[in-house]
């Protein structure tokens, strides 16, 4: 799920229990423009962070 700096939701996405978060990441960020980008662990790999900044 992605929100605002109100928590408003924008974006979520739905998996099954098996999926890895990171797999839906990239959808989950496009199109939104944001000076801030804060993540939990299970979005933590070097390509993704590459791609936010």
């Amino acid at each position: 799920m992605s929100v605002d700096g109100l928590n408003n939701p924008l974006r979520f996405t739905l998996t099954g229990g098996h999926a890895h978060d990171i797999t839906q990441a990239y959808g989950l960020i496009d199109r939104i423009k944001s000076k801030y980008v804060i993540n939990e662990r299970g979005y933590d790999s070097l390509k993704f962070l590459e791609r936010i900044v």
